[in-house]
């Protein structure tokens, strides 16, 4: 299973219920954004 997960929903509903659900299968890292440019520099600066 994933151990990290990056996230990226505008809709905050949406947003909550996968974080609920990444939560139930024990994922340990989860990153949320809500804007591509957001989430492009998450990842750029991880790598």
């Amino acid at each position: 299973m994933f151990k990290n997960v990056l996230i990226n929903e505008d809709h905050d509903a949406i947003l909550a219920n996968i974080t609920k659900i990444l939560r139930d299968l024990h994922v340990e890292s989860i990153e949320k954004s809500q804007y591509c440019d957001e989430a492009y520099l998450k990842i750029k600066k991880e790598f």
